[in-house]
């Protein structure tokens, strides 16, 4: 594989993801950048404007669809979700760092589309029981849990049926069961820095 620009990694919700990202970032902090999306949702409690996600109103949010900022956007629960051109090019073009990017099924999709030579990790847990495990320890709402793994379940009937229909064609470079993060971080940081050195 040439120069890597992003590791686009997907996982669904509870995954872990977010936490392997962050501890990834902090061990690498010269060579990996986050590419930070924008939300029309709130804040939550000790989350910054700028580095968790850029909070804007979803007048701002729809004016930026129009005008075609986003290489990918999404809506769950009422709330929409984007990852802007302008940010993957200030990572990888300005900063010259590799863009990590923690994208949604459909997000993996999009980003497939564009020209930059990406590697596609996904992150899960060991089962459902585990992630629902997970979902109600974080303090998630009972209907929050419930939207979350049926995205899950749908998402993983949706790589099957993409895994069964492309005959030899990977929609991930790398799948990560995180059953302890020191593991999967050690497996995700093994592989990726295998895969810039190769």
């Amino acid at each position: 594989m040439s120069k890597i620009d992003c590791i686009a990694i997907y996982g669904p919700s509870g995954s872990g993801k977010t936490t392997l990202i962050s501890q990834l970032i902090a061990q690498h902090p010269d060579l990996f950048h986050f590419s930070v999306s924008h939300t029309t949702r709130r804040p939550r409690f000790g989350e910054e404007d700028g580095v968790d996600y850029y909070y804007i109103s979803k007048e701002e949010f729809l004016q930026m669809i129009n005008d075609n900022e986003f290489i990918e956007y999404s809506e769950f629960a009422g709330n929409y979700y984007g990852t802007t051109k302008a940010m993957i090019g200030h990572i990888v073009d300005e900063l010259k760092q590799i863009c990590i990017l923690d994208l949604d099924l459909n997000g993996i999709f999009s980003m497939k589309e564009q020209g930059f030579n990406t590697l596609y990790i996904m992150i899960t847990a060991p089962s459902m029981e585990e992630l629902e495990k997970r979902l109600l320890k974080r303090g998630e709402k009972k209907d929050s849990i419930e939207r979350r793994l049926l995205v899950a379940t749908a998402d993983d009937d949706r790589i099957n049926r993409y895994m069964n229909n492309k005959i030899n064609t990977h929609l991930f470079h790398k799948l990560i069961i995180n059953k302890n993060v020191d593991d999967s971080l050690k497996t995700l940081d093994d592989f990726i820095m295998r895969k810039i050195s190769s």
